[in-house]
């Protein structure tokens, strides 16, 4: 799983500034600049006050992922706008088994705001492929799970494909198995380490919606 979720706009420093701060405010988030250099960088840090308090109650170590910070950069002419990965929370968050569903949608709505204030569109999902073994027991399960939702993918066996296994160690640093890889239209992928059900599932709804 990568760190950042970001996207690249055309809009320059100055504009994104407006349409981040015009968006925060009408979403009631409270929010302040962390950091600036003019035509470089721009940081703000952000606080979902429902979140913090959902967090509490859970672990308060949680904590430590706030403020969140959305950044842009200037980079050799390039806008890049982002954020630390909300779906890495979520993930710990599985654990918990507690209000799930409700940091799934915190997790959406931060993918919302970096996509809006870009001005690119919603990311789609071009390809799937799924690293796996001959002999891997979650693998299969896997697999099947795919299957039975009717959804396309390449199926990839690491322990007969030695160019495929280095491939994947590659892009993951990861020698175990399922290994998913959710390509989108944007040359970008996410990575799911391991049979992860309830990730699956919302990629398998994000598909059928697209």
């Amino acid at each position: 799983m990568k760190y950042l979720y970001f996207r690249k706009s055309n809009f320059s420093l100055d504009e994104i500034e407006k349409r981040l701060q015009d968006k925060l405010k009408s979403e009631n988030f409270i929010f302040k600049e962390v950091y600036r250099q003019e035509n470089k960088f721009l940081v703000y840090g952000i606080v979902f006050p429902e979140m913090i308090e959902e967090f509490v109650k859970l672990d308060l170590q949680l904590l430590a992922f706030y403020p969140l910070n959305i950044f842009v950069i200037n980079q050799e002419n390039e806008i890049i706008i982002g954020v630390f990965n909300p779906e890495i929370i979520t993930t710990i968050l599985n654990e918990y088994n507690s209000n799930y569903q409700k940091f799934v949608d915190f997790e959406n709505k931060i993918k919302e705001i970096v996509d809006e204030i870009s001005g690119g569109e919603k990311r789609k999902i071009e390809s799937i492929k799924l690293y796996a073994t001959t002999t891997c027991p979650y693998c299969a399960q896997e697999k099947a799970f795919l299957d039975s939702n009717n959804i396309k993918y390449d199926y990839v066996l690491v322990d007969i494909n030695p160019i495929a296994a280095e491939e994947m160690i590659k892009k993951t640093g990861q020698q175990g198995v399922p290994v998913t890889e959710i390509i989108y239209n944007d040359g970008d992928s996410d990575f799911i380490i391991g049979f992860d059900r309830q990730r699956l599932t919302r990629i398998i709804k994000e598909l059928k919606e697209s």
